[in-house]
């Protein structure tokens, strides 16, 4: 059994502004997300769902860290 991980409150606070700018700068989300769902996911900050943002910003971050573009 895992431990619980406060995604929620994270995307509410700490991670939201690094998520959006991850999103922003990344090419491969670019290239795999359609533009549309894109638009979708970076209008709607007032709430983020953290289930689908959590394996998106952990694409982005991985596509930083390791240069793949």
């Amino acid at each position: 059994m895992s431990f619980p991980v406060p995604f929620i409150e994270w995307f509410q606070c700490e991670l939201k502004e690094a998520f959006y700018v991850s999103l922003k700068e990344s090419s491969i989300l670019n290239k795999i997300l359609s533009p549309q769902a894109l638009q979708k996911i970076l209008n709607s900050q007032s709430s983020i769902n953290s289930l689908e943002a959590w394996p998106l910003m952990n694409i982005a971050l991985t596509e930083k860290a390791w240069g793949i573009h």
